[in-house]
């Protein structure tokens, strides 16, 4: 006989993995026990798997069940009732667990359909999500070898080597051994306790009884905790089905007034019954074990719901719903009202049973909805037929009612797209067009504001001239078609009216005086009349809001310094809607000075300067004009920048500059600040002799006579170069 020795990686109790296995030599009979190894290639196909199922899954329902049953009763009941037992996820156990009141069956059983233990699950899933209490499952307790006679020995250092290769292996026939080496693998794979094992000791290889081979049934409870748990499958429990929700699909057919047939797909399993629900404006209930149904004695015109519900275990499934409407019946009593140039007035009584709205055909014309049993139609061509059709209609277009006609014809129409073409001070300029049917001419007729009429001619163009109008003033401006009926009798139909004001005059002077941070604006009122004046401020980098004001100035504040604005006035009458041409004016606001100005490096020929920039003068895109002279050479020189900081270079050494720096903005200046700053001396010593002659013997060498003779000296020098050059004098011994 053989003997199987499975080299194995030792794995934590419920991982998922596959088995390699190695057949060596022949020994006694025994059983075969199981480890996890490692498989690359079935490892690939469960991730696949994996994948696929992730992308079918439908939306589950799961219903706890509270008969306590033992593993598999729980499962048939789940398999006719539902579909199985449920199968849990990282996702669903969850929205499981949080309910739970005891401890439930859940579809996962240590041999369902595998060899390997706790790898599938009873729908067929693959195990991809484990949450075991501690210490479970329980690993199998070995007996304690009984040595036999006939033992094979073996290298365990061969086998439990993490290099070992073994990928192939031919099937056994006969009995078979399998040698207890998990112990000693868990050791040597551990990756912090070395092990070493011994090369000569021998396995004892055991024989196991027929007893000893049928295992105990086991399955798994879902604890209230939401952990999983072993336990026999022949406990009883409470468990926990799940189904997909069943969407279906019903249809109506055959709709009349009264009468229509629904039908309805199947439903999942073995359906006990079909339960038809019918609401609208009564409600009606069928059980029935058709997949069809008619209903009769219905309300014209209305909605109906319908809902079909499969009836299995005496549950309700999700319905299949569908909604229809009867068909609408016809109006009553279609009569005319009332005719203009370009409109006529319907009524009617409103059909029989429900209705949803009208809807109003005039052959060749236009179409429109009322929910009014009264319309008029309007904009029709003038002395022309019309045919009208009305008919009552819900909300599914194919189910209107039988429409009712009626014939009548307009009277003459008025103007079309009466328009004010242009106005100005003192004119409005209307123009429209032709009305459809017969005009000879028009009659145009103005009016004030207090319906005086001022203006009322004929003429045979289709646009007019009003003109000798006062500016800023609202008129009514109507023109009338005139149909030619006989040589000496005329129409005339509805007058065609528009409202338009002339255009206000502008102001005729603007001012503006500026500040470092205002700018006031003053003027005088136009001719004629206005509403308001409208001031803008505008800079380079944006416009203000309008300010609306009745009065003859207005202050802006707040403004940058050294910033050019630009103040626009106008004039507005209608609400703001027609403004006068603008006036402008342009200022800029005073500039503000630089604050301090200081030197931060000197050297033989230059001086570098800086300066703060105001808060005020940060907006605005002023520049800065330094002036900076030697008064010993008489030398005056400028130069500007837009920067907070200047390097004057070409400088003499050893001299003192006076430097003055202002703020530029358009034509003006700011106020002046200023420093000094001398560059460093290039020192040349000058030796100078002087001849000292006294009365007095040797009295020149006396160091109160040296001392007075420098002072004079120094007092000559600087009186010559002031502060201006860089001078030190000191007496020299030769």
């Amino acid at each position: 006989m053989l003997c199987v020795v499975k080299i194995c990686k030792y794995s934590p109790p419920g991982a998922i993995s596959n088995t390699v296995e190695l057949r060596k030599g022949r020994v006694g009979q025994t059983t075969e026990a199981r480890f996890n190894c490692m498989s690359l290639k079935m490892g690939k196909t469960g991730i696949l798997l994996l994948i696929v199922c992730a992308c079918c899954s439908a939306e589950r329902q799961y219903f706890p069940q509270g008969n306590e049953s033992t593993w598999e009763e729980a499962r048939s009941h789940c398999q006719i009732c539902y579909k199985e037992l449920v199968s849990l996820t990282s996702d669903n156990i969850q929205l499981i667990a949080k309910d739970l009141t005891s401890d439930y069956w859940i579809g996962l059983r240590k041999d369902v359909n595998s060899s390997l233990p706790w790898s599938w699950w009873s729908n067929g899933d693959p195990l991809t999500f484990q949450n075991w209490y501690p210490g479970q499952p329980k690993q199998v307790e070995e007996k304690p070898p009984v040595q036999q006679s006939n033992a094979c020995k073996l290298q365990l250092g061969d086998f439990c080597r993490n290099d070992i290769n073994i990928t192939e292996y031919s099937d056994l026939e006969g009995n078979v051994c399998i040698l207890q080496v998990e112990d000693m693998c868990m050791n040597i794979t551990n990756n912090t306790t070395e092990v070493t094992p011994s090369l000569s000791t021998p396995l004892i290889l055991r024989n196991f009884t027929e007893e000893e081979e049928e295992k105990e049934k086991l399955c798994v409870s879902l604890l209230r905790s939401g952990l999983w748990f072993e336990k026999n499958c022949t406990e009883l429990l409470p468990y926990i089905c799940y189904e997909d929700r069943f969407y279906g699909d019903a249809s109506v057919s055959n709709v009349t007034l009264h009468t229509m047939t629904i039908n309805w797909m199947a439903g999942p399993g073995d359906i006990d019954l079909y339960r038809v629900e019918v609401r609208g404006d009564m409600s009606l209930t069928k059980n029935t074990t058709n997949l069809t149904l008619d209903f009769g004695n219905l309300t014209a015109g209305t909605e109906y719901r319908v809902q079909v519900f499969p009836v299995k275990c005496e549950r309700d499934l999700n319905p299949q719903n569908v909604s229809f409407y009867t068909f609408a019946d016809s109006i009553i009593n279609l009569t005319v009202k009332n005719v203009t140039n370009e409109s006529v007035c319907l009524s009617w009584v409103k059909p029989a049973g429900n209705h949803g709205f009208y809807t109003v055909n005039v052959v060749d014309h236009s179409t429109r909805n009322t929910s009014e049993e009264t319309i008029c139609i309007e904009k029709l061509r003038p002395g022309q037929n019309y045919t009208i059709a009305v008919n009552a209609e819900v909300e599914d277009p194919s189910r209107k009612g039988e429409p009712s006609t009626v014939l009548t014809t307009t009277k003459p129409s008025e103007v079309r797209n009466l328009t004010v073409h242009k106005v100005t001070e003192d004119s409005i300029i209307l123009t429209w067009e032709k009305p459809v049917g017969n005009a000879c001419c028009y009659r145009v007729v103005v009016k004030d504001e207090k319906n005086t009429t001022i203006f009322n001619t004929i003429t045979h163009k289709t646009n007019f001239t009003v003109g000798n109008l006062t500016a800023g003033t609202k008129f009514c401006l109507s023109v009338v078609a005139i149909a030619r009926l006989m040589p000496n009798e005329s129409a005339e139909g509805e007058a065609k009216t528009v409202m338009s004001y002339t255009k206000p005059r502008p102001v005729p002077s603007l001012n503006l005086m500026a500040t470092s941070d205002k700018i006031s604006a003053t003027w005088n009122p136009p001719d004629g009349n206005f509403d308001f004046y409208e001031v803008i401020l505008k800079n380079g980098t944006g416009e203000t809001l309008p300010n609306y004001v009745t009065e003859m100035n207005y202050t802006f504040g707040n403004l940058n310094s050294a910033v050019k604005y630009t103040v626009s006035i106008r004039t507005v009458v209608d609400q703001g809607s027609l403004k006068s041409d603008s006036v402008s004016g342009s200022k800029f606001t005073f500039p503000e000075k630089p604050e301090n100005l200081k030197v931060f490096n000197t050297s033989k020929t230059s001086i570098s300067l800086e300066w703060e920039i105001p808060p005020k003068l940060k907006d605005s895109n002023a520049s800065f004009e330094i002036k900076y002279n030697s008064s010993f050479w008489n030398h005056t020189y400028c130069t500007q920048t837009k920067g907070k900081s200047l390097t004057l270079s070409g400088l003499r050494s050893g001299t003192k500059y006076m430097f003055e720096l202002r703020t530029l903005a358009g034509n003006l200046t700011s106020n002046p600040i200023s420093t000094t700053c001398s560059t460093e001396p290039v020192k040349t010593t000058l030796i100078l002799t002087i001849q000292c002659s006294s009365k007095a013997p040797l009295s020149c060498e006396k160091p109160e006579v040296k001392k007075s003779a420098l002072d004079k000296l120094k007092a000559i020098v600087k009186k010559t170069l002031s502060d201006q050059i860089y001078s030190k004098l000191n007496w020299r011994k030769k």
